[in-house]
């Protein structure tokens, strides 16, 4: 069992840079925290690198992972690389899985920057639970965030994150309509198909005019209440659900 107790080991400054996009960039891993969450990004296909524990969670860490992964460390040096201010002493360190474009796109989300990064770890989560786990970024957060990790519950371990510009996603030969969701005057929601892409915009402005006056079809979500407009994870999620019925 490893056990690193200094600040200046080489590894813990490492898992410090990861707090930074461009320590995430540079070696290609993210940082995970919560039980929960690394339990399921421990049972998916990503790979863990290592995982770091106190002594009071050594033992739950053990439940699902193996020995030669954890790593014990003092409260003071789990505070040092935590994301959160009150860690849960359960933080994993995972590959970044580098995905790029196929050939073919599949139907589901594309998220238009999307800069919350509490709406898109939700709107991965609900990409996920629908089983459209493709999702195409189109600027916006780092979905390899500790905010973001922390929103998807993990669940970005199953997902199929692709980053593009919208031009290269426009004249993508092999692309499914592009379905954008707008605040007024757009199609019925009837109108989502099961093999759209689906494309939510900003929590600020929602999806740009020339940006939206080149998409395929406009829908609006129904809203007889008095609100102006639907939160960007939660239209997102609708529209997902919507079309996966039948």
């Amino acid at each position: 069992m490893k056990h690193i107790t200094s600040f200046d080991n080489p590894l813990i400054k490492k898992i410090i840079a990861l707090a930074s996009p461009k320590g995430r960039s540079a070696y290609g891993l993210f940082i995970a925290e919560g039980l929960r969450t690394c339990q399921t990004l421990a049972k998916s296909p990503l790979a863990l690198n290592n995982f770091f524990v106190t002594p009071e969670t050594y033992t739950q860490a053990q439940e699902f992972v193996s020995e030669q992964k954890l790593i014990i460390v003092s409260e003071k040096i789990m505070h040092k690389i935590a994301a959160t201010k009150t860690p849960s002493g359960f933080l994993g360190v995972f590959s970044i899985p580098q995905h790029k474009a196929p050939g073919h796109l599949a139907p589901g989300l594309v998220l238009y920057n999307i800069s919350d990064p509490g709406n898109m770890g939700t709107l991965i989560r609900s990409a996920v639970a629908f089983d459209r786990p493709q999702m195409i970024l189109v600027s916006g957060a780092d979905p390899w965030s500790p905010k973001v990790i922390q929103a998807s519950a993990g669940t970005i371990g199953y997902a199929l994150i692709i980053e593009l510009d919208w031009n290269t996603l426009k004249k993508h030969s092999k692309r499914p309509l592009l379905c954008a969701m707008v605040a007024h005057n757009g199609k019925k929601s009837e109108k989502i198909s099961s093999q759209d892409l689906i494309v939510v915009g900003g929590e600020a402005h929602g999806i740009p005019p020339e940006v939206a006056t080149t998409c395929d079809r406009h829908v609006t979500l129904p809203m007889p209440g008095p609100a102006e407009s639907l939160n960007a994870a939660v239209a997102g999620s609708i529209a997902l659900y919507l079309s996966i019925l039948p």
